[in-house]
């Protein structure tokens, strides 16, 4: 099961949703497949074509922007390649273009990052 986060603004509207976590949905490899992008399915089809390279698991995961320190969830996953080694996908910011950087703590939003306000209503439940 997973974990949604939800940060609005009581001022400009401004809302975004974060998960973080696996659900019942990854339990079908074609199914989560489809939720990429159609560059990284053609990818990850590659890979998995070499003798060896195994798909060991997606999951959402929260990143965080080094540069304008937005935050931001993605559909992440591991390949084992046929030599050993590992491909991760790597990710930028939506709003910069700046490297995310996986962010393994709880977030927290005081301020709204469009209008600065404090009125910030927050909220947390669980997905499948």
């Amino acid at each position: 099961m997973g974990t949604s986060y939800t940060f609005g603004c009581q001022d400009c509207g401004y809302m975004i949703e974060l998960l973080e976590g696996v659900g019942m949905m990854f339990l079908d490899r074609e199914r989560m497949l489809q939720s990429l992008t159609k560059k990284e399915q053609k990818k990850i089809q590659l890979l998995l074509e070499e003798e060896g390279a195994t798909l060991q698991g997606f999951s959402y995961q929260i990143f965080s922007c080094s540069a304008c320190q937005s935050l931001e969830s993605n559909l992440t996953y591991r390949l084992g390649l046929s030599n050993g080694e590992f491909y991760e996908p790597e990710f930028h910011c939506s709003h910069c273009g700046g490297p995310l950087v996986e962010n393994d703590q709880i977030p927290e939003l005081e301020a709204c990052p469009e209008c600065g306000s404090t009125k910030v209503i927050t909220g947390m439940g669980d997905w499948d």
